[in-house]
């Protein structure tokens, strides 16, 4: 019963440079299917209050999503999902507090593993140049370089390389939003904020070490261009 409590409450962790919002369509139909569905902005993203400069580190990005979980009754779970660089943020979530999280998906999404630096799948991903990145637009904050880059995608990656099956009309949506022009950190290699030791393990997908927790990884595109 606990197990199908937990299936009934999804906690939905969106990508990098947009918001909570970007699950718009698929949160109606799972809602109009009877379930709970949550999907909160992170740092300086979506409505979020906060400018960038108050988001220094990855864990202050990821906030939200821990205040959201360490709000959780005594006993409830929900299952965690996340896409694209959402996927770390499940990561860290899923350390902190395995036992809220029934299940964690990761939708075609980083997936740090256990034995590698958190940063680790990022870093390959950027040093392999697995994206082309056209116009996304990234600069530092202050003179100093105390604070991390900010990165802002552009029209033309938007249109081309992530949002290509979106409608028309979401295409406008996006455009005159103003959580699409809000640019999202890149902490030293996007993960400096979580305490980096070579051999530490980061996140444990054995669920005889991590009690009933369960790791998924979905590569099945088709939940995230319906939200679009």
């Amino acid at each position: 019963m606990a197990d199908d409590m937990a299936c009934k409450h999804l906690v939905l962790v969106h990508g990098a440079c947009i918001g909570g919002w970007s699950y718009f369509k698929v949160a109606a139909r799972l809602r109009s299917a009877g379930y709970r569905v949550t999907a909160p902005d992170l740092g300086a993203s979506g409505v979020d209050p906060r400018p960038l400069r108050e988001v220094p580190t990855f864990r202050d990005y990821t906030a939200p999503l821990l205040a959201l979980l360490g709000s959780l009754p005594p006993g409830e779970k929900v299952v965690l999902v996340g896409h694209s660089l959402g996927g770390v943020n499940v990561a860290l979530a899923a350390e902190l507090f395995p036992e809220k999280i029934a299940v964690a998906v990761f939708l075609c999404a980083f997936m740090p593993d256990h034995t590698s630096r958190p940063s680790h799948v990022l870093e390959r991903f950027i040093d392999e140049k697995w994206l082309d990145w056209m116009d996304t637009e990234m600069k530092p904050q202050d003179a100093e370089g105390k604070l991390p880059t900010s990165m802002l995608f552009g029209p033309q990656i938007a249109q081309e390389k992530l949002m290509q099956l979106c409608s028309p009309e979401m295409m406008r949506l996006l455009a005159n939003s103003k959580s699409t022009r809000k640019m999202v950190v890149l902490v030293n290699s996007y993960m400096g904020a979580i305490k980096e030791k070579k051999n530490a393990p980061h996140l444990v997908a054995d669920p005889l070490k991590n009690g009933n927790l369960r790791f998924l990884k979905v590569i099945d595109i088709a939940v995230v261009t319906d939200s679009c």
